[in-house]
Formats: C-alpha cells, structure tokens, sequence
C-alpha cells in the first residue's frame, strides 16, 4: 500500500479508469478489513494477490469474517495468494518499462524472517511540458496454507479447497508459480 497522497492518487485514478470502462457498474471502495455492503452475495472474488496487502493474520481474518457476512449461505469465496515459494523466485531484482503515458522503475526484495515482500516504485508521469515524479513502496506478507485455512475455518467457512499455481487450473493454462488459489464455502 502506498504512501499516503500516492495511495490516494493510485486509487481515484483506479477508480476513474473502472468507471470508464464499466460505465453501467456500481463501485464501491472500502477497506477489506472492515466490509459493510447493503446486499448479500452468491460469489466473491479477490485476484491479483491483493489479500496478501493484508499485514497479519488478525486483519486477513477480519476480511474473512467481513467477506462471510456478505456471502448469501452457500455462497463462495475465491482468491489467490502469493506463498513464501513466489516471492523467493519472483520478488528480487529490478524491472523498468516505457508506456506512452508513463515510466516506470521498481526494484523487488523480500525478507524470509519476517515474510514480507517489498517493491520500491518510481513512477513518472506526463504533466504540462514535463514529468511528474511519484515514490512509493508496496510491501505484502505471505502465510503458510495451515495459517490460511485456520483462519478461514474461524470465520466460519468450510468445504476448503487449494490449488497449487504450479498446477494448471485449466488445460493448457499456464503457471502461476508461487501463488495458490483457496474456494471457501459458506455452509448452508
């Protein structure tokens, strides 16, 4: 998660580009660990290793417990998360590309004693006749698979179901090395 203004700035831009391109959809942003939603669901996703922003076990359980309550009663929840295997093969180095619209700079690392992963971003912008500069710093934590599914089963979940990323979900997919994907069941 950013820095203060950059967070900000990321998201309403997130939030502008989703509004473009989906223009008949509903979007509501809030923090995962506190979800307060006025209707219940048969399904909900989270891609892209975005609950490993998550930076303890209390809070991920939290969003479990927040995505239970909107889940109608045998409903699912479905997401992937990076595990310790990902950030060892994917998170070091640097990597830079060039778009029309921006440049960008990160370098990754990780730290096996405190399972967390670091990617420090420079990010450049066109702004009138120049560049705008932007800093900032996205850390993850990954979890054992024991942690997850405990913490899942306290939330009330059941019918736990993981798959490796080394496993192709469907035939002739690809790899998605280092990331596993859960299915959580709410019971009936």
């Amino acid at each position: 998660m950013g820095t203060g203004g950059s967070s900000r700035r990321t998201c309403a831009r997130s939030s502008t580009i989703a509004r473009k391109n989906a223009p008949d959809v509903e979007f509501v942003v809030q923090d995962a660990r506190s979800i307060a939603l006025p209707r219940s669901f048969w399904a909900v996703f989270s891609t892209f290793d975005s609950l490993n922003h998550v930076m303890s076990l209390g809070e991920l359980e939290q969003v479990f417990q927040g995505v239970f309550a909107v889940l109608e009663d045998g409903g699912y929840f479905v997401f992937d998360l990076n595990m310790e295997e990902g950030y060892r093969s994917r998170w070091r180095g640097s990597f830079a590309y060039v778009e029309g619209d921006h440049v960008c700079a990160g370098r990754s690392s990780h730290d096996a004693n405190e399972r967390i992963g670091r990617v420090d971003v420079t990010l450049f912008e066109p702004k009138g006749s120049g560049w705008e500069r932007t800093d900032f710093s996205l850390t993850q934590r990954w979890y054992e698979e024991s942690e997850i599914r405990e913490r899942l089963r306290r939330a009330g979940f059941e019918e736990l179901q993981s798959v490796d990323g080394n496993e192709p979900i469907v035939e002739g997919g690809a790899s998605h090395e280092g990331r596993m994907f859960f299915v959580a069941r709410k019971p009936w």
